[in-house]
């Protein structure tokens, strides 16, 4: 996994665990859906540059694909779903 895309996932994981942390479980949740939600467009229609700084190797679409899955699994953990993730 590409560094950028690991750094990524931990500033989400951290601010969703903060917002837990306060006692704000609503916005909490907020941070996961959207790491979800970059996992699934990467995933569908490529990479996200914009929002997440991956940039593609030359393997092809292979890691940005597998970069996807990633983002969308740890999301769904993170939101409670376990099955999904």
């Amino acid at each position: 996994m590409q560094k950028t895309v690991t750094a990524c996932m931990i500033c989400f994981v951290f601010k969703a665990k903060s917002y837990d942390k306060l006692g704000n479980s609503d916005k909490a949740s907020e941070p996961f859906k959207e790491l979800a939600s970059i996992g699934q467009r990467q995933r569908e229609g490529g990479t996200d540059n914009t929002l997440i700084a991956v940039e593609e190797g030359s393997s092809g679409n292979n890691q940005g694909l597998s970069d996807a899955y990633c983002l969308e699994a740890l999301a769904n953990k993170g939101l409670g779903n376990q099955e999904v993730a």
